[in-house]
């Protein structure tokens, strides 16, 4: 079966393929209706291999056309050229439209490659706003930790707003996530 399969794939023609691997037709479309495999092969071998030769010829004949030739008393004595301008604009029309698929498919890579260019800079300009805000805000925790929050017992401390001790105790943790980062620049 796998030498039909080959045959089938070269000719395109079923007829042709069971003559070159001496086999009966009958028999091979009775083993294609019991036998799914060889049912899927016998399809791939028509569309990967017939189809793409069909077409090559098709296109031969739609731009050379066909040749008629006139023999007389055993001899030929004539030919005549002529086109089919229904199988050319057939194809004419295939064609266009897989060059309309292709530039389809074309324009959405570029446009996806553009899409990924710009976000990968927005990404760079978002981690280079998270540094300077960073750093920004380790700077002011800087000034926060030299200050004097806490008065010592029995020290004249300046007097300082309510909230100075709560600020005093989170300093810790907020030195640690500024020096950490943000794991996603994108939750800034």
């Amino acid at each position: 079966m796998a030498a039909f399969v080959d045959a089938l794939a070269q000719t395109g023609c079923v007829e042709a393929a069971c003559a070159h691997v001496g086999m009966a037709k009958s028999g091979l479309y009775e083993a294609r209706r019991r036998n799914p495999l060889f049912a899927q092969a016998w399809e791939d071998a028509l569309i990967d291999g017939a189809l793409p030769r069909l077409a090559d010829e098709l296109l031969t004949v739609a731009f050379r056309g066909s040749v008629e030739r006139y023999y007389r008393d055993g001899e030929m004595v004539g030919e005549k050229r002529f086109t089919d301008a229904r199988l050319g604009l057939a194809l004419l029309k295939r064609l266009d439209r897989k060059a309309a698929e292709r530039a389809a498919q074309d324009r959405a890579a570029r446009l996806r490659a553009l899409a990924e260019e710009r976000a990968a800079a927005h990404r760079a300009a978002m981690e280079e706003n998270a540094a300077g805000i960073r750093e920004a805000i380790s700077a002011e925790l800087d000034e926060v930790d030299d200050m004097p929050f806490r008065a010592d017992a029995g020290s004249a401390a300046p007097q300082h707003p309510p909230h100075a001790d709560r600020l005093a105790d989170q300093l810790p943790a907020a030195r640690r996530a500024c020096a950490r980062g943000p794991a996603d620049p994108r939750r800034l």
